[in-house]
C-alpha cells in the first residue's frame, strides 16, 4: 500500500481516470495507443494483488469470446469461407478478385486492432472485477471519478460563459455545443451521466456518514455540489439521447435506495408509480428526438445496419470492419451521411460480431452485473448501499444511451464505464472495517 492507502495499480488508474478525456478524449492514434499501453500497466500491477473470486460460467464465456475473435482472423479456404459467411465471399470476390484463402473478418488488419484494444479494456475490467478490494481504495477511485466531473464540468461552463466552441479553447475542431474535453455532445453527455450518479452515490454516502451540516463545514463540501454542476454541464450538451437516459437511471437509483425504506403494503404501489414514470421519460424523450431530426439520420444508420446484420449474422463480418462494410449497402443517392458507426452499440456489435459474438460478449457482462446486484441487495453497509447504487444507475444510463449512440467506443468514456462496471458488481463484496 501507498501514500494514499491504495496499491499502486489503484492509484495508477486513479491518474488514468483523471487524464483519460486528454487530448481530445484520446481518439487521436498516438493517444489512443498511449492509454492502451497504460491501461496494460494497470491491468499487470493490479493482477498482483490477486484474486478473490472466479466464475468458471463467465470466464467459459470470456475464454469462448476470446477465441471467437481470433477465429475471425485466422485465414481459411475459400470454400470453407463461402459455407460460414457466404455474403463474406461474395463481396471478397468482388473486391479481390479470385483467392485462395482468407479470414472470416473482411478487413483483417482492423479487426486485429479492434481485438487488441478490446481485450484491453475487458481485461483490465476482469482484474477489477475479481480482486480483493479495500474501503480506501473504492473510496479513492470514486473521488477520482468526482474531480474528473467536476473539472470537466466547469471546464465546459467557462467555455460556455465564453461562447468558446473549440475543444481545448485555442486547439481543435469546433463544436457546437461545450463538450469539455471531448469533440461530441453525445459522447460527453454519456460520461456525465455516469460520473453523475457515480458522485450522487458519494454524496448520499457523505451525508449519511457524517450528517449534512458537519460535511457543509468539511473540506468536502465541493463533492456535495458535484451533481448540480455535472448534470448542468450534461444540459448543455443538448444531448437528447443523454436527458433520457439520466432520467431513467435517476428513477433507478431511486428505487435502489428509497425502495426500502417503503412501507410494504405501499411497495407494489411505489414500483408500479416508478415504472410508469419511466415509461413516460422513454415515450416522451422518444417524441421530442423524432420531433428534431432524428428518425431521419440514425433511422437510414439502422436500416443500413439490419440489413447488413441479415447477411452476416452467425459469425458477423469482422469487428472493426463496419464503417467499410456498411457503406456497400448505400442506395439513396439523397443520403450524403458518412456512416462510420451505427449509432447504436449494440446493432453494430451484431454486425461485426453475429450472434455467436453478440451472446458471448453480453451473456457474461449480464451474469455479472445480475451476480453483482444480489450481492449488493443484501448488504446495510452504508458505503456499499450508496456507492453500489451510484455505480449501478451509471451502468444503466451509459447501457441505455448506447441505444442512441455509441459512447463506449469512444476511450475515455469506455475507460470510466469499464472501472464503474466492475465496481459495481464487486462493492457487494467488500467488507466492513472496524
Amino acid at each position: 500500500m501507498g501514500r494514499f492507502g491504495v496499491s499502486a495499480g489503484i492509484l495508477l488508474l486513479g491518474v488514468l481516470i483523471l487524464v483519460s478525456p486528454l487530448p481530445l478524449g484520446c481518439v487521436h492514434c498516438w493517444s489512443f495507443f498511449l492509454l492502451l499501453f497504460m491501461v496494460n500497466l494497470g491491468s499487470l500491477l493490479l493482477w498482483k494483488d490477486g484474486r478473490e473470486v472466479s466464475d468458471g460460467k463467465v470466464e467459459a464465456l470470456l475464454y469462448g469470446l476470446m477465441g471467437f475473435m481470433v477465429f475471425q482472423l485466422l485465414p481459411m479456404p475459400r470454400f470453407l469461407l463461402k459455407a460460414l459467411s457466404p455474403s463474406g465471399a461474395k463481396i471478397l470476390t468482388l473486391a479481390l478478385g479470385k483467392f485462395n484463402f482468407h479470414s472470416l473478418s473482411l478487413s483483417p488488419s482492423r479487426t486485429l486492432i479492434y481485438t487488441v484494444g478490446f481485450w484491453s479494456f475487458l481485461l483490465l475490467g476482469w482484474i477489477l472485477w475479481s480482486r480483493p478490494w479495500k474501503r480506501e481504495e473504492v473510496l479513492f477511485l470514486t473521488r477520482a471519478f468526482v474531480l474528473l466531473g467536476l473539472w470537466e464540468s466547469l471546464f465546459t461552463v467557462l467555455k460556455f460563459l465564453a461562447h468558446q466552441k473549440r475543444v481545448l479553447v485555442f486547439w481543435g475542431a469546433s463544436t457546437g455545443y461545450p463538450t469539455g474535453t471531448l469533440r461530441n455532445p453525445d459522447h460527453f453527455a454519456a460520461l456525465m451521466e455516469i460520473l453523475f450518479f457515480v458522485s450522487l452515490g458519494y454524496v448520499y454516502y457523505k451525508i449519511k456518514r457524517d450528517g449534512f451540516s458537519r460535511l457543509l463545514s468539511s473540506r468536502e463540501v465541493i463533492f456535495l455540489i458535484s451533481p448540480v454542476f455535472i448534470a448542468f454541464a450534461m444540459l448543455l450538451t443538448h444531448s437528447r439521447g443523454g436527458v433520457v437516459a439520466t432520467g431513467i437511471s435517476l428513477l433507478f437509483f431511486l428505487q435502489l435506495t428509497a425502495g426500502r425504506k417503503v412501507i410494504p403494503r405501499y411497495r407494489k404501489f411505489y414500483k408500479i408509480f416508478l415504472l410508469s414514470l419511466m415509461a413516460s421519460v422513454i415515450l416522451l424523450g422518444g417524441v421530442f428526438t423524432y420531433k428534431k431530426g432524428f428518425k431521419i439520420q440514425r433511422g437510414n444508420f439502422w436500416a443500413l445496419s439490419l440489413e447488413a446484420f441479415r447477411d452476416y449474422p452467425v459469425f458477423g463480418s469482422g469487428f472493426g470492419t463496419f464503417p467499410d462494410l456498411i457503406e456497400t449497402y448505400r442506395k439513396d443517392p439523397k443520403f450524403f451521411s458518412l456512416v462510420v458507426h451505427a449509432h447504436n452499440d449494440y446493432l453494430e456489435f451484431l454486425v461485426e460480431g453475429g450472434l455467436v459474438g453478440f451472446t458471448l460478449f453480453f451473456l457474461p457482462l449480464v451474469l455479472v452485473f445480475y451476480g453483482g446486484f444480489q450481492r449488493w441487495e443484501g448488504r446495510r453497509y452504508p458505503l456499499v448501499k450508496y456507492l453500489g447504487a451510484g455505480f449501478m444507475a451509471g451502468v444503466v444510463a451509459a447501457a441505455f444511451h448506447s441505444f442512441f449512440d455509441f459512447p463506449l467506443r469512444i476511450p475515455a468514456v469506455a475507460l470510466v464505464f469499464v472501472v464503474v462496471f466492475a465496481l459495481a458488481t464487486s462493492i457487494g463484496r467488500l467488507r466492513r472495517e472496524r
